[in-house]
């Protein structure tokens, strides 16, 4: 006997088995008195019996896939809300895998941190990452620009650390990647460590047509503060602190446009008068 007709005997003996065993637990009880362990036995029998016959299907399963690897493709569909009407999207598997060159990384620092933390980023990780990774800064460093090979932007903004300073250069930040066209928006701040190739591995994971926000909470729980719009009431949000660094993927950041495109991130950073990373935070969760 082939091997390809024993094993379709053998799931065909599999599969009676568990037809009958089905069919005699479903018929009426004569003797309701008996003991619990009869009751309790028919089930985990029936359990057993049916994890054999899942075993030996899976068995035969990936048989098949071996004998015919190269001949089939996998699909993932997406389970984003925003795809409903549009039916489910097809993942990166279909899409290609996300690589170094689909992703966007931002660097905010500013002027007088340049020697002392750039320095150390241009000699470790920058290294890998030469092509992807941008710069934005507060005032003009020669220097700097031409260690970054050109990837450094002088947004002009404030030098100090306060909120507005940290919003307008997270709006440049944020419209820069639009105009880049890629993948992923991921931002870090100048004294941030990245493993490239661990960033890259990790965003496989994730679909970027779908709507992704990866990062580390800052708290334990939501931020609340005061709906200036409506007295009394208060607005609850999570959001991924910039120090640590975050993800945004593209289908996303594109959602976020009314509210963060050209200049309108400085906006939203006025009305709730929070910083940069808090008010990314608030925009995507009211979205």
């Amino acid at each position: 006997m082939k091997v390809s007709t024993r094993r379709i005997v053998q799931s065909l003996t599999i599969i009676i088995l568990v037809v009958c065993i089905n069919l005699f637990l479903l018929l009426p009880t004569k003797n309701l008195s008996k003991s619990t362990q009869q009751v309790v036995a028919q089930p985990k029998l029936q359990e057993a019996m049916q994890s054999e016959a899942n075993k030996h299907v899976k068995q035969l399963r990936d048989q098949h896939f071996r004998t015919t690897a190269g001949k089939h493709e996998e699909h993932i569909w997406t389970k984003g809300e925003h795809n409903e009407e549009k039916g489910p999207s097809p993942s990166s598997s279909t899409l290609g895998p996300t690589e170094l060159r689909d992703v966007f990384i931002s660097v905010k620092t500013t002027t007088k941190f340049h020697k002392s933390r750039l320095d150390i980023l241009l000699k470790t990780w920058f290294v890998l990452a030469r092509e992807q990774t941008y710069f934005f800064t507060d005032g003009e460093d020669k220097e700097f620009q031409k260690r970054t090979n050109g990837h450094m932007i002088n947004t002009k903004c404030p030098t100090v650390h306060n909120r507005i300073a940290l919003c307008c250069k997270m709006a440049y930040e944020y419209d820069a990647f639009i105009e880049s066209k890629k993948r992923w928006f991921c931002h870090v701040d100048d004294d941030t460590y990245i493993n490239v190739p661990r960033l890259v591995k990790t965003l496989q994971n994730y679909n970027h047509t779908e709507d992704w926000y990866l990062g580390k909470p800052s708290l334990s729980h939501p931020i609340r503060i005061p709906d200036r719009s409506n007295p009394g009431h208060e607005i609850a949000f999570w959001f991924a602190t910039g120090g640590a660094g975050f993800c945004i993927s593209k289908s996303l950041a594109l959602k976020m446009l009314p509210y963060a495109s050209g200049g309108r991130l400085n906006s939203a950073c006025d009305k709730i008068r929070l910083p940069d990373d808090c008010t990314v935070g608030h925009i995507i969760c009211k979205l």
